[in-house]
């Protein structure tokens, strides 16, 4: 009886926590051109009033990004982008936990160039999800749009310029914003070449 009183209190805990998190989508600069980095800020927030516990890691030796992220884009005609790594080679890494506080906020900052191939510039509807350590009807999803612009090549020459002026990339930081750095990498329009 005692093991089941504690099993329903453990399901009810992570019930509620799954119900007070909400997910905020936020790009680091409001516009976007083809063919830059392009930076998304998935920030957890804790609408609650108990502390709820997350897992990240797990999912980044030998890879391009984390795959424990889950990213759909879609362009103005419904149709999903592609996944420039479908089969990317993930050899695990450390899992931590953290803790978000009622009121506080936890970030991660994602290149969205590493979840979708973009071939143009126009509106993209993004929703990204991240699995938490939780049970997959309780993972919050965030969704919003983004407008990239087609530069031309004069455009292109000074988004170089000022690619080469951004700090270089900080290292992913778990729980905190990443500034804008430049990931020539990730560049996929012709215009810049």
């Amino acid at each position: 009886m005692k093991k089941t009183a504690i099993l329903y209190f453990l399901l009810l805990v992570h019930f509620l926590q799954a119900h007070q998190v909400k997910v905020v989508l936020e790009p680091e600069k409001k516009n976007y051109y083809f063919g830059e980095n392009i930076l998304f800020h998935y920030h957890l927030i804790n609408t609650g009033n108990t502390k709820v516990t997350i897992q990240f890691g797990g999912d980044y030796r030998g890879g391009f990004r984390y795959n424990r992220f889950k990213v759909k884009v879609t362009n103005e005609q419904g149709k999903n982008l592609t996944d420039p790594y479908p089969s990317e080679i993930d050899f695990g890494g450390l899992v931590a936990e953290f803790e978000i506080l009622p009121g506080d906020t936890f970030t991660h900052t994602l290149q969205l160039n590493y979840y979708a191939r973009f071939l143009r510039g126009g509106t993209y509807h993004i929703s990204i999800k991240h699995d938490l350590g939780w049970k997959e009807n309780e993972i919050p999803i965030g969704e919003t749009d983004l407008t990239l612009i087609d530069p031309d090549e004069d455009k292109a020459g000074s988004l170089i310029n000022e690619m080469l002026n951004y700090p270089k990339n900080q290292s992913w930081t778990y729980g905190k914003k990443q500034k804008q750095f430049a990931d020539f990498y990730a560049i996929r329009n012709e215009v810049f070449y």
